[in-house]
């Protein structure tokens, strides 16, 4: 669910986050096998990460040269969804087209996913301004006010407010 939210896409993803989660694990050091991987154990090699991304990065998958014309697009924006099961290609989003293409032939956006995330915060740090909402960093820089003043007695005291529950 982390990778859904961090990358900002809906529920939908869901497979393809479980897919890509799963995939990395696989390819990760784990304590049960002492110094291999699950993917090492399995096959005998050991797993290339040089191919390894963000999910929900921004990905530019080429478009062969027979498609496309002079003028347009040599390459299509697309967000990352995982890895193709048995070959190099990857799993992207168009949203353009709103389908899943895979493609061997993708140039990632690596500061994509850093600017997602800092977009994220942008929009957290807006609510909480909106909702008066105080960190303990800010909460911590507020003067020391002590205790409260109390409330003179004209019009509108407190004591005229407790005497309400009385007439109820």
């Amino acid at each position: 669910m982390c990778q859904l939210f961090g990358a900002n896409m809906t529920v939908g993803f869901w497979p393809y986050a479980v897919e890509t989660a799963t995939y990395l694990t696989n390819r990760s050091p784990t304590t049960a096998l002492t110094g291999k991987t699950p993917f090492e154990a399995w096959t005998g090699e050991r797993p290339n990460i040089k191919n390894l991304h963000t999910f929900g990065e921004t990905g530019y998958v080429h478009v062969p040269p027979e498609t496309h014309k002079k003028w347009t697009r040599k390459a299509r924006p697309c967000r990352f969804l995982g890895y193709a099961p048995r070959s190099r290609n990857y799993k992207l989003w168009d949203p353009d087209r709103r389908c899943v293409v895979e493609s061997p032939n993708v140039d990632f956006d690596e500061s994509s996913a850093a600017r997602a995330t800092t977009e994220h915060d942008r929009g957290l740090r807006d609510l909480k301004e909106a909702l008066d909402v105080l960190d303990d960093s800010q909460a911590a820089r507020l003067p020391n006010i002590g205790q409260a003043a109390e409330v003179g007695g004209g019009y509108g005291s407190a004591s005229e407010w407790e005497s309400d529950a009385e007439i109820l």
